[in-house]
């Protein structure tokens, strides 16, 4: 996060005057930018989407095993409106499936595959991919000031209306969310928002599991000052 107020003096040393000289002079200043108050970003059930014990009967040999969507809801209250984005940050990245495909993982119709939607779950003991989840901001779900829409973007990207509305978990591609006025496509300040997260997670198909196997997912909610 940017800082929210920088302040810098500059002063220089002011020689004697003198009656046949013109006294030097120097000048004193005071720089920096005061910016809106700060935000804080909660998670209901603290973050947490359990999926509690997954016996290994119900997985399939044949096909990716399709849990049942959760959501966690998330809400960002701000001291007064404030211009920022947010992200999420892959924390387990090396441990998402090559060929997992989660079913209906989007807002719009869309099934996520092996790329930048897919978060890793962790590793067997055997060190295979047990599969991965997506995650999706829910935004015909979310309260919000009247008219402001979901908008996103990447790094190659300027800012559409949110479609899938899929986080991403890599850079330099990494999705960056927003809102805007109704008739714009830039963020806008705002200082409430609560919208649910649509958690979709998938077990690949053909892992031998013979010991017990934690499902380890973790990302990291990340807010960004304008």
């Amino acid at each position: 996060m940017k800082n929210i107020f920088k302040l810098t003096a500059l002063a220089c040393l002011m020689a004697a005057a003198s009656n046949a000289v013109a006294a030097p002079t120097a000048n004193v200043q005071i720089k920096g930018t005061v910016k809106m108050g700060a935000c804080t970003p909660t998670l209901s059930n603290n973050g947490i989407a359990d999926y509690g014990n997954v016996i290994t009967d119900q997985l399939s040999a044949t096909e990716d095993t399709q849990m049942p969507h959760k959501y966690i809801t998330m809400n960002i209250t701000c001291g007064s409106p404030t211009l920022l984005t947010w992200q999420m940050i892959e924390n387990r990245f090396n441990t998402n499936s090559y060929s997992v495909v989660i079913l209906d993982s989007a807002i719009t119709p869309y099934d996520a595959t092996n790329n930048n939607n897919v978060f890793g779950v962790g590793l067997t003991a055997q060190s295979k991919r047990i599969g991965g989840y997506a995650l999706a901001f829910d935004y015909t779900q979310m309260t919000t000031a009247a008219g402001l829409r979901l908008i996103q973007k990447t790094s190659s990207e300027d800012w559409i209306l949110s479609g899938t509305a899929l986080a991403t978990r890599s850079n330099p591609e990494i999705r960056f969310f927003s809102l805007a006025g109704p008739d714009a496509l830039e963020p806008t300040a705002f200082s409430d928002l609560t919208i649910p997260m649509k958690i979709s997670f998938a077990i690949d198909n053909g892992l031998n599991i013979t010991d017990v196997t934690s499902i380890d997912g973790n990302a990291t909610l990340n807010l960004n000052y304008l």
